[in-house]
């Protein structure tokens, strides 16, 4: 491919053609395909489109398998998937299966799949009671007080929190008044350095609850999902307002207040 405006083939570079497609080329000029490093990791680029895959699991030509986040990147680190947890080790990238991996000073265990897990029961099955819902129950403010509402899957934060571990047996408030400002003094507190799978942590001067997933995901119910209401967000989606005078995030953490339930 060459330059429009000076005529000068295109070399190391990642840059759209003329139809509005992005493709990387070598410095023979020639668009590559497979796995290829750029900008300091590694991308994989298809053999017949020549276009970037993105937020897919996929071998290479060789048969490794590897992890591409939705810039494309190969991932390493935890990354949630299809309702998963995982960790891919740095380096080689390679998805840790039937071995312990730990965030925070906490243990947990990839199983042979490769799904990451605490090995407390009351935790793993709160969070998936939980993930349940996820894309599945719009936020309602006042939901989940009532049998009815509960049975309609009507939930706001904390009464989704109250809900997810209920159903595990461990309680997180009364069904008809269950809020933030009483969820912060259930279980025991915990440095947010130590915060753990299955652990509460607020938000929002303490107006917004969540589950910690690990890998720096938390499962929630919140307008501002992803999915308008139960769905599953980063922290890097949760900004300090403190910190950033000018802007208007969704929500902000300045709390520090992490609750262990289990």
């Amino acid at each position: 491919m060459f330059n429009l405006r000076d005529g000068r083939m295109m070399r190391n570079t990642y840059t759209a053609s003329q139809w509005g497609l992005w493709y990387l080329f070598g410095a023979d000029g020639r668009i590559l395909t497979d796995v290829q490093p750029w900008v300091g990791g590694y991308y994989t680029f298809d053999a017949r489109t020549y276009l970037k895959h993105t937020n897919v699991y996929e071998p290479a030509r060789w048969g490794t398998w590897y992890m591409y986040d939705e810039t494309g990147r190969c991932v390493s680190g935890y990354k949630y998937w299809q309702n998963g947890l995982y960790y891919f080790h740095p380096g080689t990238y390679l998805k840790a299966t039937n071995e312990a991996v730990w965030e925070n000073g906490n243990e947990y265990w990839a199983d042979g799949g490769g799904v990451v897990r605490t090995g407390n029961w009351q935790i793993e099955h709160a969070i998936d009671t939980g993930t349940s819902l996820v894309g599945h129950s719009p936020y309602v403010w006042g939901g989940g007080r009532n049998s009815w509402s509960i049975a309609a899957r009507q939930f706001d934060c904390s009464s989704f929190v109250r809900w997810c571990f209920a159903n595990s047996g461990v309680f997180a408030g009364n069904v008809g008044d269950a809020v933030t400002y009483s969820q912060t003094s259930l279980g025991q507190g915990v440095p947010w350095s130590n915060i753990r799978r299955g652990d509460i942590f607020f938000m929002d001067h303490i107006g917004h609850v969540g589950i910690y997933l690990g890998g720096q995901y938390f499962l929630h119910d919140s307008p501002s999902s992803p999915t308008g209401g139960v769905g599953v967000s980063r922290l890097s989606d949760v900004v300090d307002r403190d910190d950033r005078a000018y802007a208007v995030p969704w929500y902000d953490i300045v709390d520090g207040v992490v609750r262990r339930l289990v």
